[in-house]
């Protein structure tokens, strides 16, 4: 009788193999690539805990503390959305019979109570672009045309990631990204200010000269393209030299959405040029306005000051 063969099943390997079995079910693209930061982050948890990247080894309590690890690195919102891709993957193990039993089975999706914003202060944005002091330093000269397209247009962190030069129209007075989404030619434009223009065409220059100049994408690091998850590490990196606590790449979005809602443009216009596919996301926005507003309209007619 032939010996069997103990099987493992490494991390990396699934994962591509579960993101074609995606594309084979016609799941959106934008799905499939976040499922990207999903593998990535239990990735780098399990090398964080000594943990073997076998998927068959590992284990309920293994998931339990890689949400927990989630949660404090994460919006409540996201760390759900990790919790269900986790749990979808796992189940496909199950059903190739890969896994007998998955270890998300008697794990429930953690609450995702209501919480404020991630919205950049003027002053952290300040603090933030002054990391990227030095004009000779490609990553400097990369980093800040990054952070100031993404205050001016609220892209996504993948969106920017994969924008192209032939995207980018920068002629005249307008300057505007053809923004692609969705199945199909689906697409819609986002403008830019006249300072993110000039960080731009200054990268621009820069990118000239770099190794993979002749690939398509905008924006380039050290090994071609740069990914949402690049974004990421950008963001950290700069938050830790501005000595500031927490700011993502959506950090970015939410403040956009936050200095649009000031300005008084419409809900309408936003969900345009974010891509949302609904105004009531904008909800949180307003109800914060009208709080301060409320606060405004206080100060000085207090009851009791006039007794």
């Amino acid at each position: 009788m032939a010996k069997k063969i103990k099987m493992t099943y490494p991390l990396s390997s699934l994962a591509e193999s579960y993101k074609r079995h995606l594309r084979a079910e016609h799941v959106k693209e934008t799905t499939i690539h976040n499922y990207d930061f999903t593998f990535a982050h239990l990735a780098t948890w399990l090398t964080e805990n000594q943990k073997t990247d076998d998927v068959a080894s590992i284990t309920t309590d293994d998931m339990r503390d890689h949400l927990v690890w989630l949660q404090d690195r994460l919006q409540p919102t996201t760390v759900q959305s990790r919790f269900k891709q986790l749990r979808a993957f796992f189940a496909w193990c199950v059903e190739e019979e890969i896994l007998s039993r998955s270890p998300m089975t008697k794990i429930k999706m953690p609450a995702a109570a209501e919480v404020e914003k991630d919205i950049l202060s003027d002053e952290e944005i300040k603090l933030l672009f002054d990391t990227c002091k030095d004009k000779h330093s490609y990553n400097d000269v990369r980093d800040l045309a990054i952070m100031r397209l993404l205050l001016d247009s609220g892209l996504r962190a993948n969106e920017c990631a994969s924008i192209k030069l032939e995207d980018m129209h920068m002629e005249g007075k307008e300057q505007l990204i053809v923004v692609p989404f969705g199945k199909g030619d689906k697409y819609r434009i986002v403008g830019f200010g006249a300072k993110t223009a000039t960080s731009i065409d200054r990268y621009l220059r820069f990118r000239a000269q770099h190794v993979y100049t002749e690939q398509p994408w905008l924006f380039l690091g050290q090994k071609g393209k740069m990914t949402g998850f690049g974004l990421i590490h950008i963001m950290e990196k700069r938050c830790t030299l501005a000595n500031i606590s927490h700011a993502t790449p959506h950090s970015w979005r939410h403040t956009f959405i936050d200095r649009m809602k000031r300005s008084g443009i419409s809900d309408e216009n936003i969900m345009s040029l974010t891509g949302h596919s609904s105004t009531q996301v904008f909800q949180h926005y307003a109800k914060k306005l009208r709080s301060e507003r409320a606060l405004d309209a206080y100060q000085g007619n207090a009851p009791g000051d006039h007794i």
